[in-house]
């Protein structure tokens, strides 16, 4: 190889980088899902009863409990409108995931009974 080969060569190798360089250039992808430190994986989600001035009473499920209860009570869901006036965040409790959630209000919708519903906030529930 030329001396003026040998300096276009050692230029391309400059400004391609190291292999290393490349590596560490590339965005990180985690090995296994949900196990990159850097993006935490939230599932909670929270099981809740309101009730409203009629003393009626809403079981909803969500996964943005705060968020979701500024929107019963600015009007914004045709549910709990109906509930009347001020509503008021009665119990809830934190579950693991949207789908043991959704079930637990299932659960506690066939009570019928809210008062019973809401010894919900009690680590045993009735079966």
């Amino acid at each position: 190889m030329s001396g003026l080969a040998a300096i276009e060569n050692a230029d391309r190798k400059e400004e391609q980088g190291s292999v290393a360089q490349l590596v560490e250039q590339r965005p990180f992808k985690a090995l296994v899902p949900g196990s990159s430190p850097g993006r935490p994986k939230i599932n909670m989600a929270w099981v809740y009863i309101l009730r409203g001035a009629s003393q009626r009473h809403y079981f909803g499920a969500t996964d943005r409990l705060n968020q979701r209860v500024n929107e019963h009570e600015r009007g914004s869901n045709h549910t709990t409108r109906r509930l009347g006036g001020e509503l008021r965040l009665v119990a809830s409790r934190e579950v693991a995931s949207m789908e043991e959630a959704r079930a637990l209000e299932k659960r506690l919708k066939r009570m019928k009974n809210p008062a019973k519903a809401i010894q919900f906030r009690s680590r045993t529930f009735p079966s």
